[in-house]
């Protein structure tokens, strides 16, 4: 009974040992980095969408905490390396180092997002070429046809010269509307707006090709003027289409064409190698949860069956003592009853073969029971011989 319960004792201690290297393995390793993969995911969503508002309000307290959760970024990722279980691993060790490039992929991009939210030459590209490429020649085109106009006060006013300056002047009414269109297109993107700049345009050609026609009244300044506007012109209509290219097209906006071509699928890269490590860790858990529960139910049932075998042995013991100690008591005890009660047989002998207690016992008996026989049997002679003695006595007195 005492190895069963050394067996018993063993099994559990043995087995509260791996439970126990379980749940350190869980507690310890796998829990802290579910936790901290989902917190890492957090902070980077966290840091995006602050960038987002930083760039749509230039405010501080966006930028700072972009900045702030970048920072927790890389406290996570130390935390995650440090942990046993991604330093053991190679394969989670692998993935949280592939993680670890997105993100310094993603916080390259810092210093490039923050200078667009506070440039916008360089934030709008079409702002920029429209600022070195168009202006300069519209200020060009403006100078020419005011010096054009301001070339008519030198000449005599007649109807003729009245008409050509109004022309002169409708060329440049409508080449400042076609930059208040440009303007207005920067500015909203609308294609009701490049409708109005391309009617400008025509208003535009329609009065030069007017003052064109009235050459003979132009003086040789104007002339000379007109000589240079014209290809000026054309020259805009090629920088105009390139303009319209640049800003109608998908990276009109630096900072957004970034965020949806080159930043967005990077952090849906890392959030994609964050839920396979996760799956990966929680199958881990759910692995290490199903050798817990056999390890327990093996526990259970090696003390089940050594339970029932000790019961069924204690049953045998059981049965044995009541054979070999029980019994033959029980034969004494009949003994000694029968000679107590006067009826006894005192040349009966119990079995003392045995050299055990009951032996003994049994010895002591059947020397105890030989006495008594030898002294009754000593008494009923003395007993005898007086009752001879008084017959004899009666037969003499008569």
């Amino acid at each position: 009974m005492q190895l069963i319960i050394v067996v018993i004792s063993a099994s559990a201690l043995v087995s509260l040992s791996a439970v126990q290297t379980d749940v350190v393995t869980i507690a310890d390793d796998i829990q802290p980095a579910v936790l901290s993969a989902s917190e890492l995911e957090f902070r980077l969503e966290k840091a995006n969408s602050s960038l987002a508002f930083y760039l749509l309000s230039q405010e501080e307290s966006h930028k700072q905490a972009y900045l702030d959760n970048l920072q927790q970024v890389d406290e996570i990722l130390d935390e995650m390396r440090s942990i046993s279980l991604v330093q053991s691993d190679a394969a989670i060790g692998e993935t949280v180092e592939s993680i670890a490039v997105d993100v310094a992929s993603f916080k390259a991009y810092q210093e490039r997002m923050l200078q667009l939210a506070i440039s916008t030459a360089d934030n709008i590209p079409a702002t920029a070429f429209a600022a070195q490429e168009i202006n300069p020649l519209s200020q060009q085109v403006l100078q020419l046809l005011s010096s054009m106009i301001l070339a008519e006060t030198e000449e005599d006013a007649s109807e003729e010269r009245r008409a050509l300056l109004i022309d002169i002047e409708a060329a440049r009414y409508n080449w400042t509307s076609v930059m208040s269109g440009l303007r207005a297109f920067l500015a909203f993107r609308q294609q009701s707006v490049l409708a109005e700049v391309n009617l400008y345009l025509g208003g535009v050609d329609a009065a030069l090709e007017r003052v064109s026609k009235q050459e003979d009244l132009l003086s040789l300044d104007q002339l000379d003027a007109l000589e240079q506007i014209i290809p000026l012109k054309d020259s805009f209509a090629g920088l105009f289409g390139r303009l319209v290219s640049i800003h109608g097209g998908d990276a009109w906006r630096t900072d957004a064409y970034l965020i949806r071509t080159e930043i967005g699928p990077l952090l849906e890269s890392v959030g994609a190698k964050l839920q396979k490590l996760v799956g990966d860790l929680r199958t881990r858990v759910n692995v290490t949860s199903d050798e817990l529960v056999a390890q327990v139910n093996a526990t259970n049932t090696l003390v089940s069956t050594m339970l029932v075998f000790g019961l069924v042995l204690g049953v045998i013991i059981a049965w044995g003592i009541l054979r070999m100690i029980i019994a033959p008591l029980e034969v004494a005890l009949k003994a000694m009853a029968d000679i107590v009660g006067g009826d006894g047989d005192l040349t009966r002998r119990l079995d003392d073969s045995n050299k055990d207690e009951i032996g003994k016992l049994s010895h002591g008996f059947n020397l105890f029971a030989s006495m008594v026989h030898h002294i009754i049997k000593e008494i009923m002679g003395y007993t005898e011989q007086l009752a001879n003695s008084a017959d004899r006595l009666i037969i003499v007195t008569e």
